[in-house]
């Protein structure tokens, strides 16, 4: 917030027979790409007809014309990045502007808004300190079909949450894909998308039945790093999968609204609204390449100077005999998720390399 108003002065004015009101002159500007402008002018707050209030009602003036602003500059849909606005793409948890300015003035006032979610919500998206998670991971996943001719730097992205040592049942990962029903793959023109009939959505998917199906049944290699992830992130995740769980994103475009496009803004709405958004500057959102950016701005944030360790699980499917499946369907992790090759090995991997661990 002080990004767009800095410090302003605050003016009062002759009182009013009227109820008393304020009124936020001069501030900068948000671009949603790259954050907070340069302020032009030095701002102030122009208060008429408070000259007899308590302080606590002049300190409530004051934050609503601060956060009326704010909603308005930073965080109203009509501001939202293109891209935002062609994936349905919004805060994470739903907040009116008279939610904000309610719950958003508590906060100003009194340190608190009394709601869980909105507390740590602000936190994340303010850019306050964050308390770091040491038992769970930020996962950042890649995949690539593994016949010959598919080895391209296309591929997938999505993301998951997951306890450190795993958790078998609770461990998610949040895809971002249209889903497919046909036990075949896409024609050029499906691919396409040109009838208009691949919604996009994000979703949850338990983790370790994702990748049984994606290695084991659809003939994927998968490529896994484990990112470091606030505790008040996690709880902002968890907060989005219980109230929403499933985000309705639009038609499905192959070079932007495709998943890395829908990742790579989920991944913002988890972080401070100044986070440069890592959206393809090219001609296409590609998988590979988005995943490549938000290690570099994971490391440069945390002052990592090392990769992040990958781990990789091969596709099994040709291997076991089986011929691979194009259905989205999820399948159990056998012979069980806690006895999965995913799981297994991930727990191993973790003992082994600890020492490079986020």
């Amino acid at each position: 917030m002080e990004k767009l108003v800095g410090n302003p002065a605050i003016h009062y004015l002759a009182p009013e027979k009227a109820p008393a009101k304020s009124f936020l002159l001069g501030f900068g500007n948000y671009e949603p790409l790259h954050g907070f402008g340069p302020r032009l002018t030095r701002s102030r707050i122009l208060i008429v007809g408070a000259n007899e209030l308590p302080p606590e009602d002049i300190a409530s003036l004051i934050a609503v014309s601060l956060l009326r602003t704010f909603y308005e500059e930073v965080l109203s849909e009509e501001v939202r990045s293109q891209y935002a606005r062609e994936l349905l793409m919004r805060e994470l948890l739903p907040i009116s502007k008279a939610r904000f300015l309610a719950l958003g003035s508590q906060v100003l006032c009194q340190g608190s808004s009394g709601v869980a979610w909105f507390d740590n919500w602000w936190k994340i998206r303010m850019g306050l300190p964050l308390t770091r998670s040491h038992d769970h991971h930020l996962v950042l996943i890649n995949l690539q079909m593994a016949d010959p001719g598919f080895q391209s730097k296309t591929g997938h992205i999505c993301l998951g949450l997951r306890e450190k040592g795993g958790n078998p049942d609770e461990d998610t990962i949040i895809e971002f894909r249209a889903p497919w029903y046909l036990d075949r793959i896409p024609t050029i023109a499906e691919g396409l998308n040109l009838n208009d009939n691949l919604p996009t959505r994000v979703y949850p998917e338990n983790f370790y039945d994702w990748l049984y199906t994606q290695t084991e049944l659809r003939n994927n290699h998968a490529r896994l790093w484990l990112l470091p992830i606030a505790k008040e992130q996690v709880q902002l995740i968890r907060d989005f999968l219980e109230l929403r769980g499933v985000h309705e994103a639009g038609q499905y475009r192959p070079l932007r609204g495709n998943c890395a496009s829908l990742a790579l803004l989920f991944l913002h709405r988890i972080q401070p609204l100044d986070t440069p958004l890592l959206l393809e500057k090219h001609l296409a959102d590609l998988p590979f390449q988005a995943s490549e950016r938000v290690r570099l701005q994971f490391r440069e944030t945390t002052g990592r100077d090392r990769p992040y360790p990958q781990f990789s699980m091969e596709a099994r499917t040709r291997l076991n005999g089986l011929e691979p499946t194009a259905k989205s369907k999820m399948h159990r992790a056998q012979p069980s998720r806690r006895h999965s090759r995913a799981f297994q090995d991930l727990q191993r991997w973790e003992n082994e390399n600890s020492v490079s661990l986020p």
